[in-house]
């Protein structure tokens, strides 16, 4: 008889050769990962074996864990040691047991405790803390399975979980989750702690302009969302300004002369901090366009087969298979059409768009992400290993919740079940959204990521305050934005909040007028503005203005006056 685990790696429980069947003997094992501060778990299992059929009992069992730097192994049963040889190869570990007793008889047990140390059970990447837990195979019907993980309370909150929303219970010193064989039985799991990821960043934009004539040319900025934090350590040269277009791009203006190239590189830290953003959306972000065709007879065939977001993921992730082969070619960009057309020739576009096309059909908002996905098992989750080291995953609109959520259909295959619909890690960087245009704005040419060790924090400048006639004109000269800028003005009885003012940006707002009898007051040639601390003292244009034109007035009207007196008296 065989029977099959997974443990970490593959785990087999080999029996004597004359037992014949599972179902002879029932299994109940109790397995706890007790994980400290470096990874390393101490792996503790109670296994009980329990005879179904009076004449057959277990002799020996053979295990054999898959995986490195397993070590401290050993193995009880009521009588002391069972182990009766360990060998150990690369990345396996053989361990052969023989039982001191012989418990004969339906109903009796066999118990087992083994005890082992698994030294990176845990892995730390930037600021986080990945638990891979592969699956559990062949456990019976009858038998009872439970899994107990604890890592302690320093590794931060579950911030990933493969299995959707699983409850942690906190001691003093750990956080516990609890598994059983229906959660992990066939299936892969994933487990992320931690309360953000950190990732440095350079990216370099190469602009090209061929024209006979000066041009404005944007580039799409790493944008900042509820999911995601961006500090901007410099951007070099600085744009002449941002805007946020409708996807919530931060797309960063230059013009060039004719025939100018540029080289822009826009250095910072990206705080990643979940996978839903707040927004809204509106009908483009249903329509159809070169890689989406959402009007297409057989994607609406398709389409009307399908009634949630889930069961659009499901069907991406059921009909397309990834092509590896693929990483090291130049390839071209298939849209949804084509994807279906050859789904073994899929890459993480094609799963991309053919969820936006198929959920767009449906009447569900959809739009493209490109961005930086940390892997460190390419075969489980790939990403492409060109210049731009750019991953493609879709977000979907909730119109309930109000949030766009990102899912991954792409690594949901390639990882062979593990979740990624419900819940997505901490490793998706967000450079740019394609919404209402399924090409534009295009990625930065060049992309370098790396994990940070420690967060960084703007130092921000207060802003550059002028004043023309009506305006009051504000310049931010941070590489970073400036959020709610309260403005006051008591002279002018005013108050204003700005919302965003977008790296090296600029923006103005119509000042309040005087009357014109007001504005000719002395203590009215200046206006104060106060911004958090900061007083602004400011010459008020239209007090000198109307004061030219007063006395320009006073000149031409005593001039006038003068002529007509000088009239009057020769007429006399």
């Amino acid at each position: 008889m065989l029977f099959i685990l997974v443990l970490f790696g593959w785990l087999f429980l080999t029996f004597p050769n004359q037992i014949a069947a599972i179902d002879e003997f029932q299994l109940n094992r109790d397995v706890i990962y007790k994980v400290d501060l470096t990874g390393k778990a101490q792996v503790e299992e109670k296994i009980v074996l329990t005879n179904n059929i009076s004449q057959i009992y277990p002799t020996e069992y053979q295990i054999n864990l898959v995986g490195s730097e397993i070590t401290a192994i050993t193995a009880a049963d009521q009588e002391g040691n069972i182990i009766k040889d360990i060998n150990q190869e690369k990345d396996s570990t053989q361990i052969k047991l023989q039982f001191n007793v012989q418990n004969i008889g339906k109903g009796k047990t066999t118990p087992i405790n083994l005890h082992y140390s698994i030294n990176k059970f845990a892995e730390n990447k930037g600021n986080i803390w990945e638990i891979s837990l592969p699956q559990y195979q062949n456990i019976g019907d009858n038998d009872q399975l439970t899994i107990l993980i604890q890592v302690p309370t320093q590794f931060g909150k579950l911030a990933f979980s493969s299995l959707g929303q699983s409850v942690l219970t906190p001691t003093a010193n750990y956080y516990q989750l609890r598994l059983n064989q229906n959660q992990v039985k066939n299936k892969n799991h994933l487990f992320i702690f931690g309360n953000y990821q950190l990732f440095d960043f350079t990216l370099q934009y190469l602009l090209d302009n061929q024209k006979g004539e000066a041009t404005l040319t944007q580039i799409a900025l790493p944008p900042a969302l509820d999911s995601q934090k961006i500090i901007f350590k410099t951007i070099e040269p600085p744009p002449a300004n941002i805007n946020i277009d409708p996807d919530g791009n931060w797309l960063a203006e230059y013009n060039l002369k004719p025939g100018e190239n540029l080289i822009v590189t826009a250095a910072g830290q990206a705080k990643i901090m979940g996978a839903r953003s707040t927004g809204s959306t509106d009908d483009k972000l249903l329509s159809a366009s070169q890689f989406w065709p959402v009007d297409n007879q057989l994607i609406n065939q398709i389409a009307a087969n399908l009634n949630t977001p889930q069961d659009i993921y499901n069907y991406v992730i059921k009909t397309l298979s990834y092509n590896f082969d693929g990483l090291n070619q130049t390839t071209r960009r298939q849209g949804a059409l084509q994807a279906l057309a050859e789904p073994n020739q899929a890459l993480c576009l094609e799963f991309t768009d053919l969820f936006i096309t198929l959920a767009r059909a449906k009447g569900i908002p959809a739009r493209e992400i490109e961005g930086f996905a940390y892997t460190n098992n390419p075969k489980l989750k790939p990403i492409g290993l060109n210049a731009t080291i750019l991953h493609a995953w879709p977000q979907y609109y909730d119109n309930y919740q109000q949030t766009w959520i990102a899912i991954d259909p792409t690594w949901g295959k390639t990882t062979g079940g593990i979740d990624y619909f419900h819940d997505l890690d901490l490793n998706h960087f967000i450079l740019v959204i394609h919404g209402r245009d399924s090409l534009y704005p295009p990625p930065p040419d060049r992309v370098e990521v790396a994990f940070a060790s420690q967060e960084i924090f703007p130092d921000l400048k207060a802003p550059l305050i002028t004043a023309d006639r009506s305006h009051l004109i504000i310049t931010n000269p941070n590489p970073n934005p400036l959020f709610q800028i309260n403005l006051i003005s008591p002279t002018l009885e005013w108050k204003n909040t700005i919302n965003f003012i977008g790296p090296y940006g600029k923006t103005s707002i119509n000042l309040p007028k005087m009357s014109f009898i007001d504005s000719l007051r002395r203590h009215n040639q200046t206006i104060d503005i106060f911004y958090e601390n900061q007083k602004y003292n400011l010459k008020y244009l239209p007090h000198y203005q109307n004061l030219a034109l007063t006395v320009t007035a006073a000149i031409v009207l005593l001039c006038l006056c003068g002529i007509m007196i000088t009239r009057h008296e020769k007429i006399s």
